[in-house]
Order: structure tokens, then sequence, then C-alpha cells
């Protein structure tokens, strides 16, 4: 049998010069990050989220990388330094920071990003550590709070994967991590 491939590029309305990240949500959109925003594609049509200057329900930035999905559908993007999180129902973009223990927010600095879909957790590494989010909050929790690791707290966090089983497995350093979130 024959192999066909679809290509959608400028001609099908996909304007952006790199596309670097692809998911699906539930109802069948596939999201594209890019160098110009993220895009999510109806199956005839793309549509572009940006950053719009001074509306702070939109994208942070437009130079999108890392992208995951959740249960919810909501869309967890890594927005240059930002950790942005869209939620397609409202289009509307939350800008998750965290705290620098004087008061004041910071960027995450999120690096990607791994779903278990068995837990709940998203799991976001970071180039200060390994961060998470149960059950969709839009707050994210340190390893610390579940770990006296320290390497895992404090480090960069390198490649990421769960195996469903309330087990992630993570490289950092010259180590490879395996950590049971039951």
């Amino acid at each position: 049998s024959t192999i066909i491939f679809d290509h959608y590029g400028l001609i099908a309305g996909f304007n952006s010069r790199e596309a670097v990240d692809i998911v699906t949500t539930p109802n069948g959109m596939v999201w594209a990050s890019s160098n110009d925003g993220l895009a999510r594609f109806d199956s005839k049509r793309f549509k572009f989220y940006k950053h719009i200057e001074g509306d702070s329900l939109s994208l942070s930035n437009n130079y999108c990388q890392a992208l995951a999905t959740d249960k919810r559908g909501l869309i967890w993007i890594r927005s240059d330094d930002n950790l942005d999180v869209f939620n397609p129902t409202t289009g509307q973009f939350f800008h998750v920071t965290l705290p620098d223990g004087k008061g004041n927010k910071m960027p995450v600095y999120p690096r990607r990003f791994v779903y278990d879909s068995t837990a709940d957790i998203m799991w976001v590494a970071t180039a200060k550590g390994l961060f998470f989010s149960r059950k969709g909050a839009l707050a994210l929790q340190s390893i610390s709070n579940l770990s006296s690791d320290i390497l895992l707290a404090t480090s960069h966090i390198g490649a990421m994967v769960t195996d469903g089983a309330n087990v992630i497995w993570v490289t950092v350093g010259n180590q490879i991590v395996r950590l049971n979130t039951k």
C-alpha cells in the first residue's frame, strides 16, 4: 500500500518559519509551537495565538518551543523562558511563575514537560530543578516537597520519561534517576 503524506506549510496557512513541537488534544485539534506563536490546526485551517503587548491573557512570548497536554486539554507551553498554560475553551493563557523568596515572581525557565496521566501530574524540567503540578493546578511545586534529593531540586534537568506506573525517569548531570511518585 502507498503511504500518503500531507504537507502543511505556507500555502496551507502555516505562516511560521519554524515548527518546533506538536501535540494533539482530545477534541482532535493539532497544536504546533513555532517561532511565531502557538498554532492550532482543525484539519482545515490554522489559527495562530500570539503575544499581544499589554494583554496579560495572551501568550508571554511568540517563540514557543516545548508543548504538552494534560487530561483537561490544557496546553503547557515553553514560551521562551516562560511557562504558559493555555485553556482552549476560554482562549486564555495563564503565566506560571516561581516565587523568588522575596515576594517577587520569576520566570520558570522550563526546558521540557512530561505528563503522567496515571498520577495526573505534569512534570516540568527546568535549569533550576524539577517541578510538578498535580491535577491541573497552575502553581508549581518543587520536587523537594516529595524528595530530599538535592540534585533533583537544584540541578539542570535533562530528559524525562514516565512509565505510566507512578515512576518518572530523569537525567541530571551524569546520572539517571528513577523517581517513584506514589
